[in-house]
């Protein structure tokens, strides 16, 4: 059998892509699939037929649990089904959830349970992707979040889990420098344990590594309460383990929600509701500017973002301070990520080093 494999790790943290085509200003639309009510600090999950968002801070036209998971199937177009409530829900009442997915299962980690003393979670969730795209019930893993965090920042890198940085407390001063991997099974499983990788270049919160092709990158986030604005590149050996961070000399300032890397161009979402490009050249990153186009003017703020085959969307977390439930989208085209098509694996490529798209007799 001929399995499609990407040994870039992707799709890395909530299934961005890699394409050839999308490279500009994106344009945002309404969509006709709200969810069934209103949320915010939620988290995403695409699979090769459906889309999630789990629990979150939910506003009470449910219950005031928290813990639903919502579903919404993938069209063949790459446009949204109906959302409805999942047959399972989320152990806690969990917010600003990171999930890191490895095709055959979602990690969902570095939050914070709403209503506990403690301003972070430590134990590490997980749920199987089934075949079909359905997920099962989530249970806690045996490794527990290394940092003892939120908003860290968790990425698939050539067949490992690297996770870094965030914050142990709400007042400023209380973040994490530190930055540890563990690998991933075939089977999508952790293997092993955390180790330790070189620290971050600054203790921070809400930055954003991500990979673009041989290199693992870092959008410096906020330290003590002031935004940071370096933007670094790993410094790695020859088993990919981090011994340092390089200074690229490109900044970026504000708070990064997403990142999104296409062929071509590589797109950071901000707190401020903007949205900058940056140009990928030789598989180097270009300096960032600002293409937020009709973004800014729908006025979203969200942690919940996620791709299908042919479009972006984002779910609104806050509007002036009020819960929202629209979705918006664009068209984003060109992707690898062909959720629908069952012939393809997500899990990163374990084997060899050399990069691209590969396939595999079996």
């Amino acid at each position: 059998m001929a399995i499609k494999i990407y040994d870039t790790g992707q799709p890395w943290l909530e299934q961005y892509s890699f394409n050839n085509e999308t490279n500009g200003e994106l344009v945002w639309v309404n969509t006709e699939t709200p969810m069934p009510c209103h949320v915010m600090q939620t988290a995403t999950l695409v699979t090769n037929g459906f889309a999630y968002t789990i629990s979150g801070n939910l506003q009470n036209e449910l219950d005031s649990s928290g813990t639903y998971i919502f579903q919404a199937p993938i069209n063949t177009d790459g446009t949204l089904g109906t959302w409805s409530e999942y047959v399972h829900r989320f152990p806690t009442h969990y917010a600003w959830g990171q999930v890191c997915s490895t095709g055959a299962v979602c990690y969902v980690m570095g939050g914070h349970e709403i209503g506990s003393s403690q301003y972070y979670s430590s134990p590490i969730y997980k749920t199987p992707i089934l075949a079909d795209g359905s997920i099962g019930a989530f249970s806690t893993d045996v490794l527990a979040n290394p940092l003892d965090a939120e908003h860290i920042s968790p990425v698939l890198f050539k067949g490992r889990m690297i996770v870094s940085g965030g914050n142990y407390g709400a007042s400023a001063g209380l973040e994490r420098i530190s930055c540890f991997a563990v690998d991933i099974s075939q089977t999508g499983e952790f293997s092993g344990t955390f180790s330790a990788q070189a620290n971050l270049p600054q203790a921070q919160t809400r930055h954003k590594m991500f990979p673009l092709g041989d290199d693992l990158y870092l959008i410096s986030g906020t330290s003590g309460g002031v935004d940071l604005t370096t933007i670094y590149r790993a410094a790695l050996n020859e088993s990919w383990n981090i011994t340092g961070w390089i200074d690229t000399g490109l900044t970026l300032s504000g708070t990064t929600e997403h990142v999104v890397t296409t062929g071509s161009s590589v797109y950071a979402f901000k707190l401020d509701s903007t949205v900058w490009a940056a140009q990928v050249v030789n598989d180097e990153l270009q300096a960032f500017s600002d293409v937020s186009g009709n973004f800014t003017a729908l006025g979203p703020t969200s942690t919940a973002m996620f791709i299908t085959s042919s479009r972006i969307f984002c779910i609104y977390d806050l509007l002036t301070w009020w819960f929202e439930k629209n979705v918006i989208s664009a068209p984003f085209i060109g992707g690898l990520n062909n959720y629908l098509d069952s012939s393809y694996s997500y899990l990163p490529h374990f084997w060899t080093n050399f990069s691209g798209q590969t396939e595999i007799i079996e």
